[in-house]
């Protein structure tokens, strides 16, 4: 916080992140199974991740190591490694879990998530006032955001945090099924042409850190709907270019257009 100003420094550093990791495969050339480099990544890593998990924000540290590894992998990472890594992610959570690195609210999370059916009251409360919400908008949807009386609606009244992690299911409610699958589309549109400009990029540079952003979208995407539908554990991950809130949609609109950029330098300027 700045004075009056209010900032998700979280935000900004997985954008940095990346850009980091991408001049570094640059510099490598892309050659990604030299231990040498690989030693030198993880390092670069490591520090940040580090921080961001003693906050504690665990679902960003799960957000920055899928971009990483999204763009390690892009650049040919060899199958031995990878499954050597996640090997060592799965020994590392079970040892977090036992010793207590992990605190007791994000194990509720889990642990409500691998028993939804059981206290709706508790940690279960959000996600079945999620489904309700979503589950009550039908096809169509049924409910104005704000009904003539000034009153909010049923997920405005009931399901927490509506305005940023669960604004999915007030999408639903207001808007039903056809208005999910409306966003769904734009959002794959936009993921469609961040990969052809990945693809088409001059560079290493560019081509990984297009990679970068575009896993950063896809994770925010399937986490943040998934966790109101109950196929994810909830965890606080906005929704992209919808959620209320500042440092998000900054660093969401950056990351487009950084992208743009990316996807601009490959043909001249038009006017």
């Amino acid at each position: 916080m700045f004075g009056p100003i209010s900032f998700q420094t979280t935000e900004v550093i997985k954008l940095f992140i990346i850009i980091m990791i991408g001049s570094r495969l640059e510099n490598f050339n892309g050659n990604v199974n030299n231990i040498k480099n690989l030693i030198n990544l993880i390092l670069y890593l490591a520090l940040p991740i580090l921080f961001v998990f003693a906050q504690p924000d665990f679902g960003m540290s799960i957000v920055i190591s899928f971009m990483v590894f999204c763009m390690i992998f892009i650049s040919g990472l060899d199958m031995k490694i990878i499954l050597s890594t996640i090997m060592l992610i799965v020994i590392s959570l079970l040892l977090f879990w036992n010793i207590g690195i992990i605190k007791d609210y994000q194990k509720d999370r889990v642990l409500s998530f691998m028993n939804q059916s059981g206290d709706t009251s508790g940690q279960g409360y959000h996600l079945s006032q999620s489904l309700t919400s979503i589950g009550s908008g039908g096809v169509l949807g049924n409910r104005p955001s704000i009904k003539n009386d000034g009153k909010s609606s049923y997920a405005g009244y009931n399901v927490p945090e509506v305005q940023t992690d669960f604004i999915f299911a007030a999408i639903g409610e207001q808007f039903g099924l056809l208005g999910a699958l409306t966003l769904l589309s734009a959002y794959g549109t936009m993921l469609f042409n961040m990969i052809k400009i990945s693809k088409n990029s001059k560079d290493i540079f560019g081509s990984t850190v297009s990679v970068g952003i575009i896993a950063y979208f896809l994770l925010a995407i399937l986490q943040n709907i998934g966790m109101t539908i109950g196929i994810t554990p909830i965890s606080g991950i906005t929704l992209p270019l919808v959620s209320y809130g500042g440092s998000s949609l900054l660093t969401t609109i950056l990351s487009i257009g950084i992208v743009l950029n990316i996807g601009m330098r490959k043909e001249p300027l038009r006017f």
